[in-house]
């Protein structure tokens, strides 16, 4: 398993958290953030201040959309969206008895305990030995002899 941890330090974050919780009445925000730090309490059944609440801020004006310019291209936003582009998917690969029968031989000679868990994956396929396997049986077969440890 693999496990990755990632640490972000966002020191106007920390403050806002501070002022948040109460540990902190003053907070100095950055420019680029126009929230508002109050003292104010908040009626946690409604998340509402009191009537006596300040004035919320007002939202910034919208921005208004550029006039497209004489003669421009249209872009993808203005272009009907097209369906997205799948890329090809590779065709299963296909397998002879001869590499099946390999794989598991070579299997049982790196290990010779996996001998009854081989023959209960044959058993499973209704077969006794891997040259009675049908075509369409060997990919299946040959990925569960793959998660055992074949090499194929």
């Amino acid at each position: 398993m693999l496990e990755v941890k990632v640490f972000v330090e966002c020191p106007a974050l920390e403050k806002l958290a501070a002022a948040i919780s109460g540990q902190n009445k003053s907070v100095d925000m950055p420019a680029w953030c126009d929230a508002v730090v109050t003292d104010t309490p908040v009626n946690p059944a409604t998340n509402a201040a009191p009537a006596a609440a300040p004035a919320p801020m007002q939202p910034a004006a919208p921005m208004q959309p550029a006039a497209p310019m004489p003669g421009a291209v249209p872009t993808a936003a203005s272009a009907p969206a097209a369906p997205p582009v799948m890329p090809p998917v590779a065709a299963a690969p296909t397998y002879t008895v001869e590499q099946v029968g390999k794989a598991g031989a070579d299997l049982v000679a790196a290990n010779p305990g996996v001998m009854p868990t081989l023959m209960g994956l044959l058993q499973k396929y209704g077969v006794t030995m891997v040259t009675d396997l049908k075509a369409e049986q060997l990919g299946p077969f040959a990925t569960e002899l793959r998660a055992l440890g074949g090499k194929i």
